[in-house]
């Protein structure tokens, strides 16, 4: 689930093209099925949905739109860390006419840093990235595992204070915890 709707991390242009695609691929059987429960036909589904009075078409479209924008400014945040930019840089899809194109040209078709960058680890299945994702899991469960057993362990009874005789000082006075 943090792949959709989390905002850390990195992904890299196959990721971010599939998810553009899989998003329009749900679009359009969504307009598909709107046209099969309306009858309006293929003229303009989207527009008949907007207009007519059934709360679940204007429910489904909203809910939809909400989703799929939440979804799609996620992966665009991951494919500018994968660029090792800030993910406020998302915000240049609103420069008029040009930040569209230059969202899409930077995110779709420039390459990311290589190796590890201020945002993370690359992205993707490579052995290595797959290695450090096992190895940080590996960790996790055993620094969960040690605060359990650490938790776990009763209390040892703490011995009585006895009274103990001050050693005896001789020779000259020093310092530190032995020269008491």
């Amino acid at each position: 689930m943090d792949f959709l709707f989390g905002f850390r991390g990195r992904i890299g242009r196959l990721q971010w093209w599939g998810l553009h695609l899989a998003i329009f691929a749900l679009l359009v059987v969504g307009i598909v099925l709107v046209d099969m429960r309306s009858g309006w036909g293929v003229r303009r589904p989207v527009e008949h949905i907007f207009s007519s009075r059934d709360p679940v078409l204007i429910f489904g479209a909203v809910l939809f739109w909400i989703l799929a924008s939440w979804v799609t400014i996620a992966a665009t945040v991951k494919r500018y860390h994968d660029r090792d930019k800030a993910g406020w840089w998302w915000f240049v899809y609103f420069i008029p006419l040009v930040g569209p194109l230059w969202q899409w040209i930077e995110c779709g078709f420039l390459s990311g840093t290589p190796g590890a960058n201020r945002f993370g680890q690359r992205g993707g299945t490579s052995p290595e990235a797959l290695g450090a994702e096992i190895d940080r899991m590996r960790e996790a469960a055993r620094s969960r595992d040690s605060v359990r057993t650490v938790e776990a362990l009763p209390t040892a009874p703490q011995p009585s204070p006895v009274a103990r005789a001050e050693p005896v000082r001789t020779g000259p006075p020093t310092f530190g915890r032995r020269g008491r």
